[in-house]
């Protein structure tokens, strides 16, 4: 098979010489084509060396791909190879799913745990439960092997049956169950509901094939329903998808024909527009877009169309910057190639393309633009708009970062080992929206973290030992010795007081994880709205009419 796929390398070069060739003496098309016969010519000289010369038996597809893989990574961050073993991942893009069995797993102490079951998949149709244990899958035991490896076992290319060896929190013996290979996604609008008085809101992870058939329905349901007026259309963390999907969305309340992106290509004349379809059914709604640093691509071209047209309120934070296109194309033997066409030009004139991809041409890394190098652009009503930055949110909201308990409960699995114990305790508990940790059910859990032997180091003591370590280098060893001791004492984390200090956030986490096991991802995300900064004051701006359209102004 190799000798073969070798043969068939040599003579696709050899056909690439002569077509180049004969352009060159047809055409004199000049230096670009002489460079490439070059390069070409002496690219097939050393494999047909490395062929016959070299000192070990060579993997011409290893070969192949790592020759790819280096050509293709001095263009830009998106223009990939990718192999006959990843064609699942065309499927994965257009429709969002992929063939496995709907888990992901976590190596915690050694086993391979279930975090995440997809409802109405095939694991959760098995009777499969976040919390349970892989300990083999068809007679392979699980333990010993990578996380990676333990996913190949699930996923594959076709229908199989697996058996797989449970051990659940509470059962003495193990469980077989059978769980058949499927087709497996998650549904790209998961959320969908009166979020307030008249306020409505959905939340969009991806855009894939249905994406913008289910966002109507769903609309369609809370405006007949609740008679909504207003939404709100969350787009955190949604690495886009199919921008089609994105523009039969902006149909249902922009005027039939606005243009919502350019998408200009290399040659100018093949520029294609994107312009809504339909006579729009929701033109009067109020609509604010949440964003974050994490909404890229389609995503942030839905939100920015509306931002230059002046049509919607966006708020969050900075998004991604994404603004280039691929188009995926078959290269034979299951292989593909996707490449980075052209750049999508938003209504305004700007192209959000944070990231500087043509420094790789030189063989340096890309860079962010800086602020000082963005163009002003403006929206349809005058509002400044700015270029190569993603899309800036017309309210920015503060995002709070700090380092306390909650993030070492969740880091040494406090909150999911809790949460597999309640679960077998409890059979049913309240719906997201209505469910609490007790102040006994708390006192349980602190009881619980105390008997597990739970201890964390702040990483202020980290920076202090650096700091003792740089004292004692310049010979102030014994004069900072008292002050270092001092703040030693300070820094010792006391578990005890603060699992308390910090009660409020602590139960928001552990009710989140618990409803995990009832409700499923659905489920959790419906409580965080519960306690969402973000959406009480996107809340707050599209219920005040003279605040929101004062935002809309120049």
């Amino acid at each position: 098979m190799k000798k073969i796929r070798f043969t068939i390398l040599l003579s696709f070069l050899a056909i690439s010489l002569t077509i180049i060739a004969g352009n060159k003496n047809k055409k004199q098309e000049g230096e670009s084509k002489f460079n490439q016969l070059k390069n070409i010519e002496t690219y097939a000289n050393v494999l047909r060396e490395l062929s016959i010369n070299y000192v070990d038996e060579i993997n011409y597809d290893n070969l192949l791909n790592f020759a790819l893989e280096g050509m293709l990574y001095s263009l830009d961050p998106y223009t990939i190879f990718i192999p006959e073993v990843n064609n699942q991942y065309i499927r994965t893009i257009n429709k969002g799913e992929y063939m496995g069995v709907g888990v992901v797993i976590q190596k915690i102490d050694g086993e391979i745990h279930i975090t995440k079951v997809l409802k109405d998949m095939p694991a959760y149709n098995a009777g499969i439960i976040v919390g349970d244990i892989m300990v083999s899958i068809n007679g392979k035991k699980c333990a010993p092997l990578e996380l990676s490896q333990v996913s190949d076992m699930l996923r594959g290319t076709s229908s199989e049956k697996l058996k797989i060896e449970i051990k659940r929190y509470g059962n003495e013996k193990n469980i077989i169950k059978e769980v058949t290979r499927n087709y497996v996604s998650e549904n790209s609008i998961p959320v969908a509901l009166e979020i307030a008085p008249g306020t409505g809101y959905i939340k969009i992870t991806s855009f894939v094939e249905n994406t913008s058939s289910t966002f109507k329905t769903k609309l369609d349901s809370l405006v007949t329903n609740n008679g909504i007026e207003n939404l709100i259309i969350d787009l955190r963390d949604n690495g886009g998808g199919i921008l089609q999907q994105a523009v039969n969305i902006a149909s249902l309340f922009l005027p039939k024909s606005t243009k919502i992106v350019d998408l200009k290509k290399r040659n100018q004349k093949n520029t294609q527009t994107y312009s809504t379809i339909n006579v729009p059914k929701y033109p009067n709604m109020k609509l604010a877009f949440i964003v974050n640093k994490e909404s890229a691509s389609a995503s942030e071209l839905l939100a920015g169309s509306f931002q230059d047209l002046d049509k919607a309120l966006i708020v969050g934070e900075r998004s991604f910057g994404k603004a280039l296109v691929q188009n995926i194309t078959s290269t034979g033997y299951d292989t593909y190639l996707k490449l980075t066409i052209g750049k999508y030009i938003l209504p305004s004139g700007r192209c959000i393309q944070a990231i500087d991809y043509t420094s790789r041409h030189d063989g340096n890394k890309e860079r962010v633009l800086v602020d000082s190098l963005l163009n002003e652009y403006k929206t349809k009503n005058g509002r400044i708009v700015y270029d190569g930055s993603g899309i800036n949110p017309d309210t920015a909201f503060e995002i709070k970062e700090e380092l306390t308990i909650c993030d070492y409960l969740q880091y040494y699995n406090m909150f999911y080992k809790y949460a597999n114990k309640y679960h077998y305790e409890h059979k049913t508990i309240a719906q997201p929206m209505e469910f609490e940790v007790s102040d006994s059910i708390y006192e349980d859990f602190c009881n619980f973290v105390i008997a597990n032997n739970f201890n964390y180091s702040l990483t202020s003591n980290m920076y202090l030992q650096s700091l003792e370590s740089l004292i004692k280098a310049e010979g102030y060893e014994e004069i900072a010795k008292e002050h270092i001791d001092k703040l030693k004492e300070l820094l010792k984390p006391n578990v005890k007081y603060d699992l308390q200090r910090l009660k409020p956030t602590i139960k928001r986490k552990l009710e989140n994880e618990i409803i995990t096991r009832y409700y499923y991802s659905q489920g959790s995300m419906i409580f965080s709205l519960k306690s969402d900064e973000w959406i009480e004051k996107t809340i707050d701006i599209i219920n005040k009419d003279e605040v929101y359209q004062e935002l809309l102004k120049p």
